[in-house]
């Protein structure tokens, strides 16, 4: 009498078949999630920051202090287009560091704490006050989530669906 307890090379052909099968079918789906959820997060980051800006331009001790925050909110306030993270120390930039709980402004921070999903390194995070509302956009994102194309904008007048941004 003889006794099989093994798999036939056959079944395990069927077997991987089917398991490449699943994989290609699978996998570029989950590309696609996982490109949606890159733009998520940064949407979110932005939408993040845009309020505790807002909330920092609102606070009594930041109107209040000797430093250069008025100034640096002024500049929002007027319409130019503000690099966040090259915002100096000031009561203002230390508001927002608290808010966000960890540092967003600042050039000395290097741009290391907040590297966005999408644009990767090459990513800046600018602020407008445009058409009675602020703008908070990832220049150089790719609001589609892939790596291909990094769309920049000159301002909030033109930004469209290819750029990660909130109002």
């Amino acid at each position: 009498m003889k006794n099989n307890k093994g798999f036939s090379l056959m079944e395990m052909i069927v077997v991987v078949a089917i398991m490449a099968i699943l994989v290609g079918i699978l996998v570029p789906v989950m590309v696609i999630y996982l490109n949606k959820s890159k733009v998520s997060s940064d949407f979110q980051f932005c939408d993040s920051i845009q309020s505790a800006i807002e909330i920092a331009m609102n606070d009594p001790d930041v109107l209040n202090s000797t430093d250069n925050s008025s100034t640096q909110i002024n500049d929002i306030k007027s319409g130019s287009v503000v690099q966040i993270d090259s915002l100096t120390d000031s009561a203002f930039v230390e508001t927002v560091n608290d808010i966000m709980g960890y540092d967003v402004c600042s050039i000395a921070n290097n741009r290391d704490h907040y590297r966005t999903k999408t644009a990767k390194t090459s990513g800046e995070l600018k602020i407008q006050y445009y058409n009675g509302s602020f703008y908070v956009w990832i220049d150089g994102s790719d609001a589609s989530g892939k790596d291909a194309v990094a769309y920049s904008v000159a301002d909030a007048s033109a930004i469209n669906e290819d750029v990660i941004y909130v109002k």
